[in-house]
């Protein structure tokens, strides 16, 4: 008896872990959207600013890695980490748009890419 519980946990393992769905769990939030930021600079991640932030997710907070601009384009990264040096607890709404980039850092540890697009997006209006 206990040899077909062990059979029937290891095929349901194999399933999830092979592309099977959980119910209730979330797809990750992808593309373009309103998100809403939050400072939370790990100690060991001293040196690298850009891993700093955190995006709020169905999930819950998310590490991110913060996209620099382009030469040609507007830096909406420096005035978003000034507010929060300004005010570590704020929580500040963008929008913005998430590459299909990985930063790594530290003992292999991975953050999908968070480009900046707009600082206080205007709030949408209720229909």
């Amino acid at each position: 008896m206990h040899r077909i519980a062990l059979i029937l946990c290891l095929i349901g393992g194999s399933l999830v872990a092979c592309g099977g769905t959980q119910r209730g769990v979330a797809p990750l939030v992808d593309g373009t959207g309103i998100f809403l930021l939050r400072y939370n600079p790990p100690g060991c991640l001293g040196s690298r600013p850009e891993l700093h932030v955190e995006v709020k997710t169905p999930q819950g907070w998310e590490r991110v890695a913060l996209d620099p601009p382009a030469d040609d384009d507007l830096d909406l990264v420096s005035p978003l980490m000034a507010r929060f040096e300004g005010d570590p607890h704020a929580q500040v709404r963008i929008e913005a748009r998430f590459t299909t980039g990985i930063a790594t850092f530290a003992g292999g540890h991975a953050s999908r890419i968070l480009r900046v697009l707009n600082l206080d997006p205007p709030a949408e209006e209720a229909p």
